[in-house]
């Protein structure tokens, strides 16, 4: 089975050589419009996810003044913390995207870009004047009610756009690379907020949503669709589909077992990112401006690695879905599967427990780099097992669970990180102790969790081979 991860890297390097030159004559082989477009959804990712994660890094923030410091200037602890950056956004994201996955199809993509816009920069507002934990709360609400539009419309108009497009991987690695542009950008956030203050910085983040707003009403065009469907009648189908696909996932012991270690595996990565830079402030506060820098870099270069891998991927496992191979495949990408998430616990270790920060870092890359070889595999086994009407709505119900998983874990974090803060407010008074122990323990548990459970799917896949 080692043969094919061998071919998926070696694929990934050829992609690595030809992506520049492909990119780019793709991208002079379109007009100027879907240029446009193409840079125009770009940037619109990059303010979402610079508007998401945003808290994570103010409220990691070491200041002990309120110009500075959100958890000092609202008194919030790091258990208030917990919720707010977990159930505090995932409530209304959850929700209020299983509404537009099903509408998207069907109305105005642009008017609905437009109002998640407008929704998500209002949220980043109420957040620079927020004074409490309900106005914090509030304001993740409206972050998480408006993000759920960005992603399904984005990519329901780039597939209009493009249909059936040979280079539509290339416009997904395009547009998915603003994932972690954004996330690069909040990280370079602590180098300006000691300067301008937390609530400046959130108020001028949220304003240029308003500007990008105006700009998508006047600049972007929505497509005319070639054929109209009822809406009504559409609904009835998604609803039989979701029934449906609850039935095969329940009847699939083999699906159960990847349901519950998939979700273990992104109530970890949640935690990461919910409680990663408190970690590094808190234990290394006089590597601040490294870190943000460092942080920014290693995002850039990991999420370079996997969108390469996106595009290689296709060539190596995607398009063999329905074929009888495919079997073999998912053992090896469970293999895969089992190594990442177990050398995510030596990561974890590295990152956390050694006393220098360069090491500290470069574990920290190590779990970046592992988190990306792991979730796009663990799709297209899932895929495989189900039928092809009830994979849409399966990977719905999967990030519907992960997702609310991943606040329990970021909620029960936060309580053990500030168990003994006596006065419940500001992360200055967490002990680094504290960080550590709670996330040594946490990631490591759900580590082991995840890797056992993949390996009992894998016993279970190459039962299914040898019976082929």
């Amino acid at each position: 089975m080692l043969d094919k991860v061998y071919v998926l890297l070696t694929e990934a390097v050829g992609s690595f050589k030809g992506w520049p030159s492909d990119t780019w004559e793709f991208l002079c082989s379109i007009n100027n419009q879907q240029r446009y477009l193409i840079f125009f959804l770009f940037i619109l990712y990059v303010n979402n996810q610079f508007c998401r994660y945003i808290m994570n890094y103010l409220y990691a923030e070491p200041s002990d003044t309120e110009f500075i410091s959100v958890s000092r200037s609202t008194n919030i602890s790091s258990f208030g913390y917990g919720n707010i950056i977990g159930f505090g956004f995932s409530l209304s994201f959850v929700f209020c995207g299983f509404c537009v996955a099903r509408v998207v199809e069907f109305y105005n993509r642009k008017r609905m870009l437009l109002f998640g816009l407008l929704v998500w920069s209002m949220g980043t507002i109420l957040l620079s004047v927020a004074k409490d934990f309900g106005k914090l709360m509030m304001s993740r609400l409206f972050l998480g009610m408006g993000q759920s539009v960005c992603v399904p419309a984005s990519f329901a108009l780039l597939a209009q756009v493009f249909p059936q497009d040979k280079n539509y991987v290339i416009i997904q690695g395009i547009y998915g690379y603003g994932l972690y542009v954004g996330q690069a950008c909040i990280s370079l956030i602590l180098l300006v907020v000691s300067v301008y203050g937390w609530k400046s910085c959130c108020h001028a983040i949220g304003t240029f949503g308003f500007i990008l707003a105006v700009i998508l009403w006047w600049t972007i065009q929505e497509p005319v669709r070639k054929k109209k469907v009822k809406l009504k009648k559409e609904l009835r189908v998604t609803k039989s589909t979701l029934e449906d696909s609850f039935k095969e996932i329940y009847d699939n012991n083999m699906l159960i077992v990847l349901f519950v270690a998939g979700s273990f595996r992104f109530m970890a990565e949640y935690v990461l990112s919910s409680f990663l830079p408190l970690f590094f402030l808190n234990k290394f506060p006089e590597h601040k401006q490294a870190f943000a820098i460092g942080n920014a870099a290693i995002i850039l270069m990991v999420g370079l690695v996997s969108t390469l891998l996106s595009t290689a991927a296709p060539r190596v496992y995607h398009f063999q879905l329905d074929k009888p191979g495919s079997v073999g495949t998912s053992c090896t990408l469970l293999l895969l599967l089992v190594g990442c998430t177990f050398l995510g616990i030596f990561a974890a270790w590295l990152t956390f427990l050694v006393s220098s920060f360069s090491l500290s870092m470069f574990g920290m890359f190590l779990l970046y780099l592992l988190t990306e070889w792991w979730f796009r595999p663990f799709i297209f086994i899932f895929q495989r097992e189900l039928t092809p009407q009830g994979r849409g709505a399966a990977i719905g119900y999967f990030s519907f669970v992960a997702t609310l998983a991943g606040s329990v874990a970021a909620t029960v974090v936060g309580y053990f990180v500030g168990r003994e803060d006596n006065n419940l407010h500001g992360n200055v008074h967490v002990p680094p102790k504290n960080i550590v122990t709670a996330l040594v323990w946490s990631i490591s548990v759900l580590f082991v969790l995840s890797s056992l459970l993949f390996f009992v799917s894998l016993k279970g896949c190459k039962r299914g081979l040898s019976s082929c």
